[in-house]
């Protein structure tokens, strides 16, 4: 891992009209890993741009330290990876405001930039170069995550990965194929693909978070194609099925708690109900945050965008401050 010369962040923006589909390809384990990985130490709090290598392939991450965090070889560390939508980068997703809650809350977050803007997701219908380079995100944000530790001198208590569109299907790959180091996950405006869906057997339970719009004009609420311009870019079970899977999975109650959330914001067109399922295997949960009226987007931080493109974005919740209470609220046993 070689560390490059911080830069200044980019001004926000997310692209979310490049939804990618892309196949598996095989998973890097920990065992084949290059035995000349280096070990970097002395990451201090603040933003570090960092490369690694995988398959021959130059890969690339943002690594934000906050303040609060020791960087001395401590245990206990958090780190939550920050996946953004296809056409992305990693620093546009400094939108979402992860940064400054890890200031307050003390964990470290990781925002990894996909090959070409975009994530080898599991989905296999789109020419992508991600699909026909056989690109294997799988194992680079298996490497994102060890080298991190490497970095921080400090093997992370709990590592959690949050992803909209392209990224949270990304990020549900990553609860099937790597919860032997993932303790949660959390989709936003995306669910799982229908392929994905097929040959998922996560080793241990993954707690699990969708947060979705019923009027998604990309990735359809109800399941099948997604259509981005005309073009179908693979299917997805519909969100209420991926939430099902998932609890299933984890071996949780059947029966979920419902909560309307308050509507405080009328001018945004949407209300919000949440659906939890508890009594999980290994205090697990699986949760979803059904945006009535929402479209393509993250709840409580609005896109530049126009609403005829990505639809309602809901203002009756902070999507990223809910995401970081789910995480926090469900560490590794």
């Amino acid at each position: 891992m070689r560390i490059r010369p911080s830069h200044p962040r980019m001004l926000p923006l997310v692209v979310l009209l490049a939804v990618v589909m892309a196949q598996p390809s095989c998973l890097l384990r920990r065992e084949r890993r290059d035995e000349s990985e280096e070990r970097v130490r002395d990451l201090g709090p603040g933003d570090h741009q960092l490369e690694t290598s995988v398959d021959g392939r130059a890969r690339t991450w943002t690594l934000h330290v906050p303040s609060s965090v020791r960087v001395d070889g401590g245990e206990g560390l958090t780190l939550v990876v920050v996946l953004h939508g296809g056409g992305g980068t990693g620093e546009q997703m400094e939108f979402a405001g992860f940064d400054e809650i890890s200031e307050e809350e003390g964990f470290v977050i990781a925002y990894p930039d996909a090959y070409r803007r975009n994530w080898n997701d599991g989905r296999s219908d789109l020419q992508a170069a991600s699909v026909t380079e056989e690109v294997d995100d799988v194992a680079f944000l298996e490497r994102v995550i060890a080298e991190t530790a490497n970095g921080l001198d400090s093997e992370p208590a709990n590592v959690y990965v949050a992803g909209i569109s392209n990224g949270a299907m990304m990020s549900g790959r990553v609860a099937c194929e790597l919860s032997d180091m993932v303790d949660g996950v959390a989709m936003v405006a995306g669910s799982l693909g229908a392929e994905q869906a097929a040959r998922c057997t996560p080793e241990r339970a993954v707690s699990v978070l969708d947060i979705s719009g019923t009027k998604d004009p990309l990735v359809p609420w109800g399941g099948g194609d997604v259509t981005v311009l005309g073009r179908k870019r693979g299917s997805v079970l519909g969100v209420e099925q991926t939430v099902r899977f998932w609890s299933e999975a984890n071996g949780c109650d059947p029966l979920p708690v419902e909560e309307s959330v308050e509507d405080s914001d009328r001018s945004d067109a949407s209300t919000v109900t949440t659906t939890v399922f508890s009594g999980c295997a290994d205090g697990t949960a699986v949760a979803l945050v059904e945006v009535d009226g929402g479209g393509h987007t993250w709840p409580g931080r609005p896109f530049r965008l126009p609403d005829s493109a990505v639809g309602t974005t809901n203002m009756d919740i902070d999507a990223t401050q809910y995401i970081w209470s789910f995480f926090d609220s469900h560490p590794r046993p």
